[in-house]
């Protein structure tokens, strides 16, 4: 229908059309839309950019004091409500020949007679069986020997008496992570870094919080390996040449544009694509 008015010198034409009827019958289904993701560079796999979803994604999200939270505690290692250990190396009361087989053992082991090293060592722990610092010395010597089941049998024997051995963590931790027990190296080296840092080896913070890094990516951790890898890379890094680790503490300074590149990938793999930049 067309209605004509008239007004003054201007003539409206108004069309009334009536509204299209409905079917209420047919039941209208809204579009599902699926979001198009850009394909993974060249020589990069997909899941190591793209977005994370549903399961993955909420473990992605985890700090690391809810992962520890979650995982198996090695007996070992103190419960993580207990009273901060008194500083100690093991017997309190090492009698004088013990002290000598141990600096024997130690003088031994650095101009690499290890069999020698070895035999003053058993003589310690024989006379101060609880000696941390003669247990861990005797898992360092089995570990450069290449017999890691006999190394992590001394220095979990080590942490049992010295839960904040930064050294000893590590090394066990390196172990285990070389066997891809990485829930296992994730609740050690977790715990090392709730230790304080004082009195220790610099390099070892920073060894520790690398190691952790990468096994927390690897389970797909990437919110917690973020952080950990952020530690070292916000920071200098100590270099000490008195260092045992001082080598390893060197080439992890010439790979941090790799840590860089796994923040940058940790952070697409969780939709933060303007931090991932």
């Amino acid at each position: 229908m067309v209605v004509v008015l008239l007004l003054g010198t201007v003539v409206l034409t108004v069309s009334c059309r009536p509204a299209p009827l409905v079917d209420k019958r047919v039941k209208v289904t809204p579009e599902i839309v699926t979001p198009i993701l850009a394909p993974a560079p060249p020589g990069v796999a997909a899941e190591q950019v793209l977005p994370r979803q549903d399961e993955s994604l909420a473990k992605a999200v985890l700090s690391l004091s809810e992962i520890l939270a979650t995982l198996p505690r090695p007996t070992y290692l103190p419960a993580p409500d207990a009273p901060a250990p008194a500083d100690s190396s093991g017997d309190a009361d090492v009698s004088v020949e013990a002290q000598h087989a141990y600096v024997a053992g130690r003088l031994a082991f650095q101009q690499r007679r290890y069999s020698e090293a070895l035999s003053h060592l058993n003589e310690t722990l024989r006379r101060a069986p609880h000696a941390a610092e003669a247990l861990k010395l005797a898992g360092i010597i089995h570990q450069d020997q290449g017999n890691a089941v006999r190394a992590a049998i001394y220095l979990e024997q080590a942490l049992v008496q010295d839960s904040s051995d930064l050294e000893s963590l590590l090394l066990l931790a390196r172990l285990e992570l070389r066997q891809r027990r990485f829930e296992t190296a994730i609740a050690i080296l977790g715990h090392g870094m709730t230790l304080p840092t004082t009195r220790i080896d610099p390099a070892l913070r920073p060894m520790i919080a690398q190691f952790l890094a990468g096994a927390l990516e690897s389970e797909g951790y990437d919110a917690a390996a973020i952080a950990a890898y952020r530690e070292n890379l916000l920071e200098p890094l100590p270099v000490h040449r008195s260092s045992r680790f001082a080598g390893e503490l060197y080439l992890l300074m010439r790979q941090r544009d790799e840590a860089w590149r796994a923040v940058g990938d940790a952070h697409n793999r969780l939709a933060q694509h303007a931090e991932a930049l």
